[in-house]
């Protein structure tokens, strides 16, 4: 199943902005890939790899994410 970048952000807990930044920074650091589908304009993720991220979070090796 896919998720919308609204979607995602709700399963992660946090708010569009922050979201949507968290989000192009795990595309940065290629640990979530979006999903570009020909007939949609924005990406779509993959919910199972969302979920891993959201029960995983404190595993994951990135560097830190903040929100000014």
């Amino acid at each position: 199943m896919l998720l919308k970048g609204s979607e995602v952000c709700r399963l992660l807990g946090l708010g569009n902005t922050a979201g949507y930044r968290y989000l192009a920074h795990l595309q940065k650091h290629e640990i979530l890939k979006p999903i570009k589908l020909p007939a949609l304009k924005t990406p779509r993720w993959r919910k199972d790899e969302v979920e891993a991220l959201a029960n995983n979070r404190d595993e994951i090796e990135c560097p830190e994410f903040a929100v000014n």
